[in-house]
């Protein structure tokens, strides 16, 4: 929909509109919202591909916790170092399950769901948005915190880089004084020869 179509059908400028949504139940003749089936059969075509989507990461995550349990079963003999990665590469996958859950799925639900049944959502809806931007930034998160080696290689990566700028801050400050003081010395220097 362009700028006109919505200032003209809804008679509502558009800087007055926050969010867009399907237009599920149109207006009769009769001044009554009816359903249109073509809009519900395209939301169902779009809840289709999110509850696949979803089943899918549910589906594969059991799939990978039982195959990290029995893995772990069947290694009786395994040392503590694996154990523990596998551990934390469970912890890890339990996390990257929710954070897409949370981040898109609960909220295109609530972004499609509500206008469907005609409620008028308590709340502005550009959180949306957001949320699903977030997602690609977080995602890959809790593998680096939660699984050691990512999180000792970060540590120290930062760590030396805090110290790497605050040397190169202290040896300018050094460079400065010194810099300084030679100023200080040659205008002594020329004061006393034009004296």
């Amino acid at each position: 929909m362009n700028k006109e179509t919505i200032e003209t059908h809804f008679e509502i400028p558009i800087n007055d509109a926050s969010y867009i949504c399907v237009y599920y139940q149109p207006t009769g003749s009769d001044g009554q919202p009816h359903p249109d089936p073509n809009i519900f059969f395209a939301i169902g075509c779009m809840w289709y591909m999110v509850g696949s989507s979803m089943f899918c990461v549910f589906y594969f995550g059991i799939r990978c916790y039982s195959q990290i349990r029995n893995s772990i079963a069947q290694t009786a003999n395994a040392s503590l170092a694996v154990k523990s990665l596998q551990s934390q590469l469970f912890n890890a996958l339990v996390v990257q399950t929710v954070i897409p859950v949370v981040l898109m799925y609960i909220p295109i639900g609530i972004l499609f769901f509500f206008p469907m049944v005609i409620w008028e959502l308590p709340f502005t809806t550009s959180f949306v948005g957001y949320t699903i931007a977030l997602y690609p930034a977080i995602d890959p998160l809790p593998n680096m915190i939660i699984i050691r080696f990512y999180r000792r290689a970060i540590i120290d990566y930062l760590l030396t880089e805090i110290v790497s700028q605050t040397y190169d801050v202290l040896s300018g400050v050094v460079f400065v004084m010194q810099s300084k003081c030679l100023l200080l010395i040659t205008d002594i220097i020329i004061m006393s020869m034009e004296q």
